[in-house]
Parts: C-alpha cells; sequence; structure tokens
C-alpha cells in the first residue's frame, strides 16, 4: 500500500508532466492569442563563380534560433554540382516507418543538407554553398530553423529564389527586397 506522501508525489509529478505537454501542443497557438510577431529568417540568395551565396537575417525576435536544414530540387542542385555549406552534409529523409513512402519521393526530388547554425536577431549570416559551374540558372533554397530554446521550441521554414541577371529575384518570406549581390567571404559581415 502506497503512504499518503506518495500518492501526493505522483500526482504532482503527472499535473508537471501533464503541464509541459500541454505548453509544448500550446506554445503556436499562444503567439497567435496574443498577437506576437512570429519570427522569420529572411533569406536573400547571389551567385559567383564557383558559390552560391545565401545570406540570412533572424527578424522579429529577441531570441537565438537555429538554420537546421537547406534543401532543394536535386536536379538543379546537382547540375550545378552544389555541395553542403561548412557545417552542414548531405542528409536525406529516412525511409522508414509510417511516411517511408513520402520520404522515397522526396529524396528522389530533393537534395538536402542537414546541420546546425546560429541565427542572432538581426545579424546578417552569409552561407556559401561551394559549386562547380560558373554560371547559374534559376535556384530555390529552402530551409528549416528552430528556437534554441529547449522548452516549447518552434521550428519554421524559409525559402529563396536566385535569378540570373536580368531577372527579378525574391525573398521568401517577405517578397519585398530583390537579392543583392554579395561577394563576401565572411561568415558574419
Amino acid at each position: 500500500m502506497r503512504s499518503p506522501k506518495m500518492k501526493w508525489a505522483i500526482i504532482i509529478v503527472l499535473i508537471i508532466v501533464a503541464l509541459f505537454i500541454v505548453l509544448r501542443v500550446v506554445n503556436p497557438v499562444l503567439m497567435v492569442l496574443t498577437k506576437s510577431p512570429m519570427p522569420k529568417v529572411e533569406a536573400q540568395l547571389s551567385a559567383s563563380p564557383g558559390k552560391i551565396v545565401c545570406e540570412l537575417t533572424l527578424r522579429q525576435t529577441e531570441k537565438n534560433f537555429y538554420v537546421i536544414s537547406f534543401s532543394g530540387d536535386r536536379t538543379s542542385m546537382e547540375r550545378i554540382g552544389l555541395q553542403p555549406p561548412v557545417g552542414f552534409s548531405v542528409a536525406p529523409f529516412e525511409e522508414s516507418g509510417p511516411s517511408a513512402e513520402l520520404s522515397k519521393k522526396l529524396n528522389a526530388e530533393e537534395l538536402r543538407f542537414a546541420g546546425r547554425l546560429l541565427l542572432k536577431p538581426g545579424e546578417p549570416v552569409q552561407v556559401i554553398f561551394p559549386a562547380t559551374a560558373t554560371e547559374f540558372p534559376a535556384l530555390e533554397i529552402s530551409g528549416m530553423y528552430e528556437s534554441a530554446q529547449t522548452f516549447m521550441k518552434m521550428t519554421s521554414g524559409f525559402h529563396a529564389k536566385y535569378k540570373p541577371a536580368g531577372e527579378q529575384a525574391t525573398t521568401g518570406n517577405d517578397g519585398k527586397a530583390p537579392l543583392p549581390s554579395a561577394e563576401s567571404e565572411a561568415r558574419r559581415p
């Protein structure tokens, strides 16, 4: 037979676990209900011989986030010899479990690079993708980012398009700014 103290300890632990689960589910809902601006990553692509440069800037938050993946059309990326940036590696989706068929399809259509890159609010970061091509066709790269906190983690995505000279390029998050040319190899400008 359990003592009354043991029963209360179990009840308290169960309440804490239930609160944790509820807060994990409710976090995005709370951001919407409180009308807090959702953090976003502005992504801009530019190209120069032998590389694609993706400039990322975290907006509408005071907290750090991490970029956890980049992906794009496999055929386009392989045609230009696009390689993963420093800190990232080729990472196909796992082809097992209930979503195995979807994963196989995605792996056939997309090339995905996984890693972890810190983004600080308002500080642009340049990500260099080495490539074998010296001239580039239109290209789109998407990515995923997540909050740096371990409790109530938020994950979202971004995308950017590169279009050769003479064509208008856009960012994937706000669609406002054309993409400038970035020549610097620096990780942080």
